[in-house]
């Protein structure tokens, strides 16, 4: 098997069972298996279950988590690019309102913030990411924003399967993008983007989008959101994927 299938198969077993919800499914089977001979280790990890649970799943609890994790929104140095890069969030492959397929809704918003900063800026909008299916993500997004905008130019790197990889294929399809670009990502995603792209030798200025949207404290902070399961979830991978950075990045 190629490093690659190897890196992305542990990955997907990490995402699916030691984060939520398929820890608290492990948890809770484990103390199932426990229950008759070890009763006082199993009512632990039923509790254990739980309380992970409501605490993730609940506003109030996983503000702080996901607050951590996201980068702090601050304006743009004022100084020269080379472009605006837009890193891919996912296709949508159930989408017959673009035909079939269509960007995801992270992909969607990235990359409009992404094209509004090039043409504030008279920058090349720079869409990057192939993800690990077919069709390219940074295609099918292209596609979606010649449609929306048929005269704004839209480069493409659409050769990296994942955010590792992407500034390295940058480079090699466009030699001349060294120095500072914009770098556009989910607020949630934008520390782990922005430390490979430096790794690589880039100045990046962040340019965070998508951040999670908090209600005024109320009844319903203290109240389990499957939405808000996902959103811890996804605060605890970028976390686990900001260990994998160089020291320093």
């Amino acid at each position: 098997m190629q490093p690659f299938a190897l890196y992305h198969l542990a990955s997907t077993l990490f995402s699916s069972w030691l984060l939520p919800p398929g820890l608290q499914i492990v948890l809770l089977m484990s103390s199932l298996l426990l229950g008759k001979r070890h009763p006082r280790l199993a009512r632990t990890l039923a509790s254990l279950t739980l309380f992970s649970l409501y605490w993730l799943a609940t506003p109030y609890f996983a503000r702080p988590l996901i607050q951590h994790v996201e980068s702090r929104f601050s304006p743009i140095p004022t100084q020269p690019y080379t472009a605006v890069v837009c890193l891919t969030g996912g296709n949508n492959y159930h989408a017959p309102e673009f035909g079939s397929i269509g960007p995801s809704g992270a992909s969607a918003l990235r990359c409009l913030y992404g094209m509004m900063l090039a043409q504030e800026r008279h920058l090349p909008l720079i869409i990057s990411g192939a993800g690990t299916l077919e069709p390219p993500e940074a295609l099918t997004t292209q596609v979606y924003l010649n449609r929306l905008h048929p005269s704004q130019k839209v480069l493409l790197e659409a050769d990296s399967r994942n955010t590792r990889e992407a500034p390295l294929a940058l480079l090699q399809r466009y030699p001349d993008l060294r120095g500072a670009i914009i770098l556009v990502s989910d607020a949630l995603h934008m520390r782990r983007a922005s430390g490979w792209f430096r790794y690589a030798g880039f100045v990046v200025a962040e340019a965070p989008t998508r951040y999670v949207s908090f209600e005024p404290l109320s009844v319903r902070s203290f109240m389990p959101d499957a939405l808000m399961l996902d959103q811890s979830r996804d605060a605890l991978r970028e976390w686990s994927g900001q260990m994998l950075l160089p020291h320093g990045f």
